[in-house]
């Protein structure tokens, strides 16, 4: 795999936050979670399990609404099966179709 170099500005980026303010705003509150859920766990909390879970729903959540900015993200509530086949109906390169949500 050829590694792509990184070609945006500070400027292009300042643009990309301002036009997806709502995606960024889910990978910033699930960037929490998932760094609250390592914290719980390493230190044998399993309510670090919850915050894993709700850190890949928001990750994913957020993948949609990068790729469709028309979807609500509200509207898909918290079914990670249906969360999943969309993610992956929008990216097929995540290969989640195996991953067990039950």
């Amino acid at each position: 795999m050829t590694q792509k170099k990184f070609t945006m500005t500070s400027a292009d980026v300042q643009t990309f936050v301002r036009a997806n303010q709502p995606a960024i705003s889910l990978l910033h509150t699930a960037t929490e979670d998932y760094a609250a859920a390592r914290c719980c766990l390493i230190n044998g909390l399993f309510m670090g399990f919850v915050l894993a879970a709700q850190a890949f729903e928001k990750y994913l959540k957020a993948l949609i609404l990068l790729k469709d900015k028309r979807r609500n993200p509200k509207s898909l509530g918290h079914d990670i099966k249906k969360i999943v086949s969309i993610a992956e109906s929008l990216e097929p390169r995540l290969k989640l179709s195996g991953l067990k949500t039950t």
